[in-house]
């Protein structure tokens, strides 16, 4: 009997120091993600404009383009590549 008990208390201090360590890691993990903030341009879309000509304007030189569309599609939560006049559109601006 003695040593069932002292199996629970064991595996409840074993779970509650996974549950501490699990917790510390995820505190680590979002304060390094906040580090990495991504500085944004807002951009009101106009008559005539299309997400690919945006983000060729702001995109890097060397930047391939296709993935800098990638991005701006999933910051921007698009579907696809449809943008239409009066619509605001975040384009990260250090996009490679």
């Amino acid at each position: 009997m003695h040593f069932k008990k002292l199996r629970i208390k064991n595996c409840l201090l074993f779970l509650l120091s996974l549950i501490l360590i699990v917790f510390l890691l995820n505190s680590l993990v979002q304060e390094a993600h906040a580090e990495e903030e991504i500085e944004m341009l807002k951009v009101v879309v106009r008559e005539g404009n299309t997400l690919w000509e945006l983000v060729d304007k702001y995109c890097d030189y060397d930047c391939d383009l296709r993935s800098a569309i990638h991005e701006v599609k999933r910051y921007n939560e698009l579907t696809n590549n449809m943008i239409f006049p009066g619509q605001i559109i975040y384009i990260p601006l250090n996009i490679r």
